[in-house]
C-alpha cells in the first residue's frame, strides 16, 4: 500500500487548522476573547471599558516649592518654635512635630521661631516627632 497523496482538500483543511490555532493561541495570550469565525482580518479594535483612567500629571513650570500635602521626598519650607529638649531638634509647627536633621540644626537657638526649609526625611528612631526635615 502506497502513502496517500495531499490533495487540495488536505491542504486546505490543514491551513484552516494551523490559522485557527494561531489565532486562538494568540487570543489566549492577550487575555481576550478569540474572534468569532468567520470574522475577516479588517475588525476595528474596540477600546478596553475598564481601564484605568491615568492619574493627573503635577503642574510644571515655576511652581512654588513650599507646597503642603504628604510629600514623601518634597522640598519644604516650614516656620515654627525650635525646641532642643533632649536628644533631638524638634520644630513645633502648626500641628506637627518636626525632627530637624543634618549639621544646619546646630545654629539653632531653643525657643526661638524660626523658618527653614529642606527635604522631607524619615522620622528617627527613638525620636518623638510626627515627620523629619533634613536641612539644606
Amino acid at each position: 500500500m502506497s502513502p496517500r497523496r495531499p490533495t487540495a482538500m488536505t491542504s486546505i483543511r490543514t491551513v484552516a487548522l494551523v490559522a485557527s490555532t494561531l489565532l486562538l493561541v494568540t487570543a489566549c495570550a492577550s487575555g481576550g476573547d478569540p474572534p468569532p469565525s468567520g470574522s475577516g482580518s479588517a475588525a476595528t479594535p474596540v477600546p478596553p471599558t475598564n481601564t484605568p483612567t491615568p492619574p493627573a500629571a503635577a503642574p510644571t513650570g515655576s511652581a512654588d516649592p513650599d507646597r503642603r500635602g504628604d510629600l514623601v521626598r518634597g522640598y519644604r519650607s516650614l516656620t515654627g518654635t525650635v525646641d532642643r529638649s533632649g536628644r533631638w531638634v524638634l520644630l513645633r509647627a502648626e500641628d506637627t512635630t518636626w525632627a530637624l536633621l543634618g549639621p544646619p540644626t546646630a545654629d539653632l537657638v531653643d525657643g526661638r521661631t524660626v523658618t527653614v526649609s529642606g527635604v522631607a526625611a524619615q522620622v528617627p528612631p527613638g525620636c518623638a516627632a510626627d515627620r523629619a526635615l533634613t536641612l539644606r
